[in-house]
């Protein structure tokens, strides 16, 4: 989807195809990166188009349905392979702190939240921008990713349009209209 410009609802079909015969709490890994390919394809930064591609695309893969893997060094932004034999390459914990901090409050929004832990996803994605609710009990969550490196006019369904929320990253509320504008591979993470 990120390179090769496949829709968004790409992810939709993925998600519906790998659950198709699960039963109960049954859930799919999911990773940007391994370190099977990392040396040989390449990081999440080189992969997705940058930092801001590689952290939209370890949003839709953390928050979708399913349990998410992280690779040594992708929570530090790392743009340098960990090829086999995994020894020759340090990890530089601080070379992007904004990316440690993004990894930090998604996967704890993750972790505060059984919706967007294990909630029922409903998709409304589009061809460029890949959105779903997930809903577990009373709770809802709302997740929002473009996945192109151009802003992005994200056209609300009726049942999200004009709805409050808060933004399980930063805690501010946020009231929805009927479109969202979002920027290259921007990303928002919503909660009821």
């Amino acid at each position: 989807m990120y390179r090769n410009g496949n829709p968004a609802t790409t992810f939709d079909a993925l998600n519906t195809s790998e659950y198709n015969g699960a039963t109960g709490a049954q859930q799919v890994v999911r990773y940007i990166t391994n370190h099977d390919v990392n040396g040989s394809d390449g990081t999440p930064v080189a992969l997705f188009g940058g930092k801001a591609g590689a952290m939209s695309a370890f949003v839709l893969t953390a928050l979708y349905k399913g349990v998410p893997m992280i690779y040594n060094g992708q929570e530090a932004g790392m743009s340098q392979a960990i090829p086999f034999p995994f020894t020759g390459v340090k990890v530089r914990w601080g070379q992007n702190p904004d990316v440690k901090r993004a990894y930090k409050q998604l996967l704890a929004a993750r972790a505060g939240s059984a919706a967007l832990r294990i909630g029922t996803p409903t998709a409304y994605s589009t061809a460029n921008v890949c959105a779903f609710t997930k809903t577990a009990g009373s709770e809802q969550a709302f997740v929002v990713a473009n996945v192109r490196n151009s802003a992005q006019t994200y056209f609300l369904p009726a049942t999200l349009a004009n709805t409050t929320w808060t933004d399980a990253l930063t805690g501010g509320s946020l009231t929805l209209g009927t479109t969202l504008a979002l920027p290259a591979y921007g990303y928002l993470v919503l909660k009821k």
